[in-house]
């Protein structure tokens, strides 16, 4: 692999004038510098085409396009079919980045003698409010390797946090050669995540937060929005089921089965929102859903967050049988 590899790096852009210099600043201020910079303008109706503009004319990686409405996945969508680098991230305008961040993911590529085009790193994100205030931080502070299928068992027993976040994580270009977002979704991240996820073969998590998400009290959804919700994760709950095994599918199950508590606050005044949440919890009971037995919870816990003790554990557990 190049030692500084060509990273593209999307940026749908829609009615984000306010935040747009602070997000554009973070990415071509990156300790990275090896970046191809794809701006989307989405049809924003504001003054955002005047701020890209100034950045085309001030950094010649910065590459700027303009295209109907669409949405956010089409942006995405028409970002990706432009890409010409050898790895691909994704960052939203209203949001930033810290300025190491990949540099520090391409450290971490770099440090991995077998690391292939099917391998995807991720790092951490933090929530903030309007003030620039850390409101949460998601993810652990770990620095391990797991397999797909160790991933979604950790994430139905909730110690990982949104890994489907696409915002988090470097691609190679191969591994998104076929795949794209499905457009005219909401959450459009938890679909794509899964349609690509028979193809990754290992996620890298490193310590780091390297996104900040700006939190926007008035973009909470409506019940509409929660609706529109619920049928994407059914629709990711249809994709998981013809694209891997049996077990894991069970272990997805689990996942959705656990976080549709989120819904029961907003299913009492809307008989349409309770009609697809009964039946939708109903249908993957139906299909079953894991009850993790106490070791294998341990063990995968310590594994994922205290990576050393699970090594230990394991080292000790060699010797007893070699005696």
């Amino acid at each position: 692999m190049l030692s500084t590899p060509l990273l593209s790096v999307i940026i749908p852009i829609y009615n984000v004038e306010e935040y747009l210099r602070e997000c554009l600043e973070s990415v071509i201020n990156q300790t990275y510098q090896n970046l191809e910079i794809i701006l989307v303008n989405d049809g924003s109706p504001d003054n955002s085409e005047q701020i890209c503009q100034e950045y085309v004319e001030k950094d010649t990686r910065v590459k700027y396009y303009k295209k109907e409405n669409g949405g956010l996945s089409s942006a995405r969508n028409f970002g990706i079919d432009r890409v010409t680098g050898d790895y691909i991230a994704f960052v939203d305008s209203d949001d930033f980045l810290e300025l190491d961040i990949y540099q520090k993911c391409f450290d971490k590529i770099q440090s991995i003698p077998d690391y292939t085009s099917r391998d995807v790193i991720c790092f951490r994100i933090q929530s903030i409010d309007l003030k620039g205030n850390i409101i949460s931080t998601w993810g652990k502070d770990l620095d391990i390797v797991v397999d797909t299928k160790l991933m979604l068992n950790q994430v139905a027993q909730r110690n990982i946090l949104s890994p489907h976040n696409a915002v988090i994580k470097v691609y190679s270009k191969e591994l998104l050669q076929s795949t794209r977002f499905i457009e005219n979704v909401l959450v459009e991240d938890l679909p794509f995540f899964l349609e690509l996820l028979p193809q990754i073969k290992r996620l890298f998590f490193i310590p780091d937060i390297g996104y900040n998400y700006r939190n926007n009290p008035n973009s909470i959804m409506n019940n509409q929005g929660y609706l529109k919700l619920l049928n994407n994760f059914r629709n990711g709950f249809n994709i998981i089921k013809r694209n891997v095994d049996l077990e894991t599918e069970r272990i997805f199950n689990t996942y959705i089965f656990h976080n549709l508590y989120h819904y029961e606050k907003q299913i009492d005044n809307d008989k349409e929102l309770a009609k697809v949440y009964h039946m939708f919890r109903k249908e993957i009971a139906k299909k079953g859903v894991i009850s993790f037995s106490k070791k294998e919870a341990i063990n995968n816990y310590l594994k994922l967050n205290y990576y050393s003790l699970f090594q230990l554990k394991n080292r000790i557990i060699e010797r007893i049988q070699r005696t």
